[in-house]
């Protein structure tokens, strides 16, 4: 459910990306920082790089500056000592271009060959293909941004005057936007031309063609790094607040996510998975999911200020303030080092041959030569996946090997966190080593089998295998007699022996049909996050079952019920303004009079708006801290005590729920005998905020601490989104699912 505010314009995008939008952007394995206009970051070569340096290149000063590649094989790096260099694909230098100070910023390479780059003298350079000027253009200060190509040939950077500016091809100013600071962010390019750039002044903007604010997003703290842009328009950002930010293409927040330094220096990458990759001043590279959810990390000795590259295998490459280049796997597990002389802040680039390009502050551009076929390999050929084992018999484990002469074998019993020795020095020409497994109990171990004399040359099983004597899986959870709502979400548990991966399917007939919750899950997370679906019954059962034997499984030992959805009740006026569209309009085909009927007295005044339930039972909150429940005569049918005042007015669900919010701080669900259902702490007062009721049971509500809570109906937190100052005003849901809600931040 996506959710809007009333302040927002919503805008359609289009996340295909045109052919064309490359036209003007050299045809080139990595004619830009990031490999293109969105800094995807991704290489094109099908072979992967070693550990091996080809050659190495003396600059007189650090290159901190992230080499790109020409159509040729031409590298072009700028470097601290105030020049661009233009290197021979073998190493040897083609021309040297001299600025007037250091050159930080990356290059881009034009269609025709021409060469743009920033410099810290002030300037940004357009340097011809033979290395003489083409033009260059003044800024009011450093420019160490570096610049993509628009479709048309406008070439955009920023500066630390503030500015973003776009120049033609000829050198010429088509437009400069002013941000708050300086802007030493690379600015990005969607599909629709739209320029994201980061600056200091803490915010990520929008910025049409033609120059214009489309939209702006604040972080917590300053964007120095660049943008990346995924495949459906999300925008990946770091910020010097710690954050990762996916925002979309309209301008709203997506997901955040959280790491322990700032993100001040490297800029997300982004596989073709969807996996988000960006170093942090932790030292370590994170793997981010697409929704947001850690993959893994892989650690460092020092802070990460380079930007990752990602190969087509899945390697990624990034250097650390440590001194070193990483060749990291995509499962997370280095796959080599090497040890430069200095700290590495340039970010690599891939070559169409597979090799890797970076600077490093030992004044040094490397060049990392690709994988050589035929060179020293090994693979595990058993166990290799898929194996169910008995504790203390003998296994044979055999593999394939050319240019080794010894194997180091060791096994994991936790999926390779922790490693054992097996055997060290064994034949490689043997092919085979027989092993006494150990005895436990396992559905996650692993083989590993290693070069003896390079540890990094190895090779590990494809898949876990399993160590045991029997295979079991119980159901811990739903056992039976549970009643679970549908929407809402719940843990499936289970324990498990000898078991790799389990397979869920529930049952709405008392296992008469089954419907498949996930087809293939690891047996040892023993747990699956199910949400309920709308499918009402008494009598539900869920079994949990071998992913590869489907005779090794378990059912809950009884029934358990599935409710259907908590919504709005079907009453005269359930909630405040009557409907879930504050239409305030009411069912009655009577008019009222100006006659009292009743009144009934509370202890302190009324500013809640009462509801009504399905049988006339009015509800409503006073500032004496109850909630009152009254019949349609007028008389006291129960009152409930909160720990502060009630202003919020109530709403009623279907299953008679009363849904209120209090100044404790919480949000109550009540019976509709007046007993408590559930309470959620909020971190401020619930004051004028009244609660709406959601088609599929969401409870959403604001609250004095600035956020729009949405709550399921069985009391768990699902989201919250903040906005600029205290939320006093009522949700209304639009049919669409659409959830309207006003601010104090106007």
């Amino acid at each position: 459910m996506r959710t809007i505010f009333l302040t927002l314009l919503l805008l359609a995008f289009s996340i295909a990306v045109s052919p064309f939008a490359l036209a003007q952007l050299a045809d080139t394995p990595w004619p830009m920082r990031g490999q293109n206009l969105q800094h995807t970051g991704r290489g094109i070569a099908s072979v992967a790089a070693s550990s091996t340096v080809k050659w190495k290149f003396q600059t007189d000063n650090p290159v901190e500056s992230s080499p790109v590649i020409g159509a040729d094989g031409t590298v072009y790096v700028g470097a601290n000592d105030k020049y661009l260099y233009a290197i021979r694909s073998n190493g040897t230098l083609k021309w040297k271009f001299e600025t007037g100070n250091s050159v930080s910023s990356s290059p881009a390479i034009g269609a025709d060959g021409t060469v743009y780059v920033g410099s810290y003298d002030k300037y940004f350079y357009a340097v011809k293909s033979d290395g003489t000027l083409k033009w260059k253009f003044a800024t009011g200060n450093v420019v160490s941004s570096s610049p993509p190509i628009g479709s048309d040939g406008t070439v955009y950077v920023g500066s630390y005057d503030n500015y973003l500016y776009a120049i033609t091809s000829g050198g010429t100013l088509k437009w400069k936007f002013q941000t708050g600071n300086v802007v030493s962010s690379s600015p990005a390019i969607g599909a629709d031309g739209t320029v994201y750039v980061g600056s200091y002044d803490n915010y990520l903007y929008a910025i049409t063609p033609g120059g214009t604010l489309k939209w702006k997003f604040e972080t917590g703290s300053s964007v120095s790094t660049s943008p990346a842009i995924g495949a459906d328009g999300t925008v990946y950002v770091g910020s010097w607040d710690n954050y990762l930010y996916a925002i979309k293409p309209d301008g709203t927040l997506k997901w955040k996510f959280e790491t322990p330094y700032s993100l001040a220096y490297s800029s997300p990458a982004i596989s073709n998975d969807g996996t988000v990759y960006v170093g942090s001043d932790d030292a370590n590279l994170f793997a981010i999911k697409s929704d947001g959810a850690l993959k893994w990390k892989y650690q460092t000795h020092s802070a990460i200020h380079s930007s990752p590259a990602i190969g087509s295998d899945g390697t990624v490459y990034v250097g650390s303030n440590d001194y070193y280049l990483y060749a990291v796997t995509s499962d997370g597990t280095l796959k080599w080092e090497f040890l430069t002389g200095n700290e590495v802040h340039s970010s690599p680039a891939i070559g169409a041959d597979g090799t890797v390009y970076v600077g490093s502050g030992d004044n040094y551009l490397y060049a990392f030569a690709p994988e050589t076929p035929g060179a020293n390999t090994i693979a595990v050929t058993a166990p290799n996946g898929g194996e169910i084992l008995s504790a203390g018999s003998p296994f044979t484990i055999t593999w394939t090997s050319s240019g080794i002469t010894e194997v180091y074998l060791e096994y994991s019993t936790d999926g390779g966190t922790n490693w054992s020795m097996i055997e060290g020095g064994v034949p490689a020409s043997a092919g085979s080593y027989v092993w006494t497994l150990p005895v436990v109990t396992s559905a996650i171990c692993l083989v590993r089998a290693s070069d003896s004399f390079n540890l990094m040359t190895n090779d590990v099983s494809d898949a876990a295998f399993a160590i045991g004597s029997v295979q079991n899986i119980t159901v811990t959870s739903s056992n039976g007699g549970e009643s679970w709502t549908a929407g809402t979400s719940h843990n499936i548990t289970w324990t498990s022996s000898g078991v790799i991966n389990v397979k869920l399917d529930y049952s709405t007939n008392n296992g008469s049909t089954w419907t498949e919750i996930i087809a293939s899950i690891s047996a040892s997370v023993g747990s699956y996050t199910w949400t309920v679906p709308n499918e009402p019954s008494v009598n539900c059962l869920l079994m949990i079952s071998n992913a590869s034997n489907a005779a090794v499984n378990d059912v809950n030992d009884a029934v358990f019920t599935i409710l259907p959805p908590i919504v709005l009740a079907d009453a005269p006026w359930p909630m405040f303004r009557q409907n879930i569209r504050h239409t305030g309009r009411g069912l009655a085909t009577v008019a009222a009079s100006n006659m009292v009927k009743w009144k009934f007295q509370t202890g302190f005044p009324v500013e809640s708006s009462p509801a009504i339930g399905s049988d006339g039972t009015v509800y409503v909150g006073s500032a004496d801290t109850y909630l009152y429940a009254l019949t349609s005569y007028g008389t006291l049918k129960w009152k409930y005590r909160t720990g502060g005042g009630v202003f919020s007015s109530p709403a009623i669900g279907s299953d008679g729920t009363v849904y209120v919010g209090s100044g404790d701080a919480y949000l109550y669900a009540l019976r509709s005998d007046g007993t408590l259902k559930w309470k959620f702490r909020i971190n401020d007062i619930i004051y004028y905020s009244s609660p709406a009721i959601g088609a599929d049971g969401t409870v959403y509500i604001g609250s004095k601490d600035t956020y729009l809570y949405a709550i399921g109906s069985d009391g768990t937190f699902k989201w919250r989104f903040q906005t600029g100052s205290s939320g006093y005003s009522s949700p209304a849901i639009g049919s669409d699912g659409t959830v309207y809600v006003g601010s104090q931040d106007n």
